[in-house]
């Protein structure tokens, strides 16, 4: 997974490597959640999971979260427990 600040927003992509495939596909692999509150100038500290740190311009750390179903459909996928995996995506429907 990858995650930028831009524009007041963050923007998450669960597939990066999307980019080579269809372009259109990368976009539909994308969440943007709104991050006014963290101002200009905001810089990522930590990704882990499904939560980002950054570090405001005054030097405060705000923490901003993203859907946590990404990260375990990961999880399923490494464990080969693809019927979890398939249960989940329909349970979440996205």
């Amino acid at each position: 997974m990858l995650t930028a600040l831009s524009d007041g927003k963050l923007k998450t992509w669960f597939y990066p490597n999307a980019v080579y495939v269809d372009r259109d596909l990368m976009n539909k692999a994308m969440a943007v959640k709104d991050a006014n509150d963290v101002g200009k100038m905001g810089q990522i500290t930590l990704f882990n999971g499904n939560l980002v740190n950054v570090r405001r311009l005054d030097g405060s750390l705000a923490t901003l979260a993203i859907s946590p179903y990404p990260k375990m459909l990961y999880e399923h996928v490494e464990r080969a427990d693809f019927e979890k995996a398939i249960r989940m995506c329909r349970f979440v429907k996205d």
